[in-house]
């Protein structure tokens, strides 16, 4: 297994949610949602100011769409467009992509729907360890190799897994 460099904490993107409220959301054949990320990585690969270890980042970041998309292609085009933001190192270890789509309301209503339905299908939630990946995670992965290349398993980490995952009651 390759061994991550562990390097200064990057301030990523430093906007604010706000910062978009004047943006303009439409053309004649796109629409643009609005997005923030919580990545999470497999291993520490940021030293924090505190000296921490740090296995998460945080972004915000824009994604165009064609106004006719589907749910599932918003989504896809949701989750590629935040994992562009990433660098290779960790591209490779990313473990999950936690997002809230803001906005949905300044959309006309079929369009609205569709980003909430996107947002429902997936919960604002990507897994890339191997035993956790649905379709979209693999289609992401085809695409870019790099995504993942040296996550480790849940079940490697976790053997024991808790009652909520293993369909048992307490």
């Amino acid at each position: 297994m390759k061994t991550t460099k562990i390097k200064p904490y990057k301030i990523t993107n430093t906007q604010h949610i706000q910062s978009y409220e004047n943006m303009e959301f439409y053309n004649s054949e796109t629409f643009t949602t609005v997005s923030d990320f919580i990545f999470t990585y497999d291993k520490p690969i940021y030293l924090s100011q505190e000296l921490s270890h740090v296995v998460q980042s945080f972004y915000i970041t824009t994604s165009t769409h064609s106004i006719d998309a589907t749910p599932y292609e918003i989504q896809k085009n949701i989750l590629k467009s935040a994992i562009n933001v990433l660098e290779e190192d960790e591209k490779e270890v990313l473990v999950k992509v936690s997002s809230c789509t803001h906005y949905t309301e300044r959309y006309e209503k079929e369009v609205s729907d569709k980003i909430i339905e996107g947002c429902e299908m997936f919960m604002g939630k990507w897994y890339f360890q191997p035993d956790q990946r649905r379709m979209i995670e693999n289609e992401v992965i085809l695409e870019d190799p790099t995504i993942a290349k040296y996550t480790s398993r849940y079940d490697e980490r976790f053997p024991i897994k808790p009652s909520h995952v293993n369909g048992e009651i307490s």
